[in-house]
């Protein structure tokens, strides 16, 4: 049965929520990924030359994409944990097998149409999937330890 909003630990979703935003930042540092994935999207056809303001490495308000990134990490560590809840899911082991399948049924998924139907290259969905892929069993492993 799924668990009571008061029953979940709500410590642990955010851990697993601050958790994926240090993983997002460190995954799009310019050593590893940020180089690659700024050259990907600048070549995806919109013009940051001619319109800085469009430029997503360049926001006019820094914080407004944090703050959409934190509350949406917050909803997916949410969501995982009521799913470890309704699925009784305790094991370590059964926790990652959660995360790498939401990943795949949701994350994925939905995430491949810029490269299908907007011709975005698929290295930067690759780039951006690898990141949502780690995050979601960082944040499944976060949660069934501190259930």
């Amino acid at each position: 049965m799924l668990a009571p909003l008061s029953q979940l630990n709500w410590l642990a979703v955010v851990v697993a929520a601050v958790a994926a935003m240090v993983i997002g930042f460190v995954w799009y540092l310019p050593p590893l990924f940020g180089r690659r994935w700024t050259a990907l999207v600048k070549g995806y056809g919109r013009p940051f030359a001619d319109n800085p303001k469009l430029d997503p490495m360049q926001p006019a308000n820094p914080l407004m994409p944090m703050g959409v990134w934190l509350i949406g990490f917050l909803v997916n560590a949410l969501v995982l944990a009521l799913l470890l809840s309704l699925l009784a899911i305790s094991s370590l082991g059964d926790g990652i097998l959660l995360g790498i399948l939401v990943w795949a049924g949701f994350a994925a998924t939905l995430s491949s149409w810029p490269a299908a139907f907007a011709k975005w290259p698929w290295g930067l969905w690759l780039i951006n999937n690898g990141c949502y892929l780690v995050i979601q069993i960082v944040m499944t492993i976060i949660l069934t330890l501190w259930k």
